[in-house]
């Protein structure tokens, strides 16, 4: 691990799966403070990446939005995801967003 993604939120659309959930694992491994993998359907997966991400020592949350319906994802982001952003780094924004 470099640490070249330290005190980095990143927020991964698709992060459960294939390579969404590579580049999730990969901000881990650079030392990200926080990760949000998002999930449209299939949240037992983001779970199991969640754990993945955290067994690195990065802080994970799963999201599970619609993106389709801006103001729902908007939404799930503005909650939960901001709130764990403040927690992991006393910051409420987000620094990388991979989509």
């Amino acid at each position: 691990m470099s640490g070249r993604l330290s005190n980095k939120v990143a927020l991964v659309t698709g992060g459960s799966r294939g390579i969404g959930r590579a580049v999730a694992l990969a901000f881990a491994r650079e030392g990200a403070a926080l990760i949000g993998v998002h999930y449209a359907s299939n949240k037992e997966a983001a779970d199991a990446t969640v754990r993945d991400i955290e067994a690195l020592g990065t802080r994970a949350v799963a999201i599970g939005a619609d993106l389709r319906d801006a103001k729902a994802a908007a939404d799930s982001i503005a909650g939960e995801f901001k709130a764990a952003a403040l927690a992991a780094t006393g910051k409420a924004g987000l620094d990388i967003l991979v989509n």
